[in-house]
């Protein structure tokens, strides 16, 4: 038998239009028993409100705790950085220059100490300079002359160790809270294509009716959407488009960290002229040509932050592409 395209009446919309994204799925989720609350009151749309408000209560629930989680595991891992930031500077340096005051470079014992000076405690794994922190306290052992080196090693090793594993916890956990966000979002897409099923019946007669009740992003031929996170100090590509001086593009920073846009020539291009800031939290709608040379096809961001990972929604105003 030959294969015969699928029906599009068999494919769910909602779950092809927010693969991958849960903002787009909150959004669409939103939209939809907004618009069916506007008739609360009448039997046929209450008894759809019953069947979706806790789908849409389970999607929002689920997706706010990703982000909390988020912004508990940014968190670890920015004090993380700076511990081990702090480790390679400072506190090595102190603890050097403290042994060398009661054993000179270059001795034996001062070998003992720190075989490879600093190094150790500069460079590789997180792992390995943990243990570095570790093997110099067991190394100063019971000498009374670095006694006071010792409570400051063993005090960093403990910061160190615990911060490590709260970002390892912070990691496992996020895994458990997006496979619970995603099963919150496939039963809401089942939930807004049955609702779908019953808006037709509903209004088989005046179909156009149906438009009304659901984001029309889900029908959009070419992606107009785009959500993502930017590296910290990483060049980014959105997309590649051909762009007029009047398009409008609308930039939303939901993240803790500034981004910069810009139009380039390349993916990972650097900004040749103009940028635009956008502030975390804040959303701006622009014309293209504010993005520097309309003449190149790149959009692209940049994170200039350090350490902390951005994230933020870009979308292409309606008739854009």
């Amino acid at each position: 038998m030959a294969n015969q395209r699928a029906w599009s009446f068999t494919q769910n919309p909602f779950l092809n239009a927010t693969i991958n994204s849960l903002r787009i799925a909150v959004r669409i989720s939103n939209t939809h028993l907004a618009a069916l609350t506007k008739f609360a009151g009448d039997p046929f749309f209450d008894a759809l409100i019953a069947f979706y408000a806790p789908l849409d209560a389970a999607l929002n629930t689920a997706v706010t705790a990703i982000k909390e989680a988020g912004g508990e595991q940014q968190g670890s891992t920015v004090n993380l950085n700076q511990l081990y930031n702090l480790l390679s500077s400072s506190r090595i340096r102190q603890w050097d220059i403290t042994i060398q005051g009661v054993y000179e470079l270059g001795t034996p014992q001062y070998k003992a100490l720190l075989p490879h000076r600093r190094t150790p405690f500069q460079v590789g794994t997180q792992t390995e300079r943990l243990i570095a922190v570790q093997t110099l306290s067991m190394a100063i052992g019971s000498d009374a002359q670095l006694a006071a080196v010792k409570t400051g090693v063993d005090n960093f090793y403990k910061q160190l160790s615990d911060a490590l594993s709260g970002q390892k916890g912070d990691v496992q956990g996020g895994g458990i809270l997006s496979k619970q966000a995603e099963a919150a979002r496939v039963a809401m897409c089942i939930g807004q294509y049955a609702d779908l099923g019953a808006l037709m019946q509903n209004y088989a007669a005046t179909p156009d009716m149906i438009t009304s009740f659901f984001d029309m992003i889900i029908r959009s031929g070419a992606q107009v959407l785009f959500t993502g996170d930017d590296k910290p100090q990483e060049h980014k590509n959105i997309l590649k488009h051909t762009f007029a001086a009047a398009d409008m593009l609308s930039l939303e920073n939901d993240g803790v960290t500034d981004q910069q846009f810009y139009l380039a020539n390349s993916k990972t291009a650097a900004p040749d002229k103009a940028v635009v800031t956008v502030t975390a939290g804040q959303k701006l709608s622009i014309a293209a040509s504010q993005l520097g040379d309309v003449t190149n096809t790149f959009l692209n961001v940049y994170n200039p932050d350090e350490l902390i990972k951005a994230s933020g929604r870009w979308s292409l105003n309606k008739g854009f592409c």
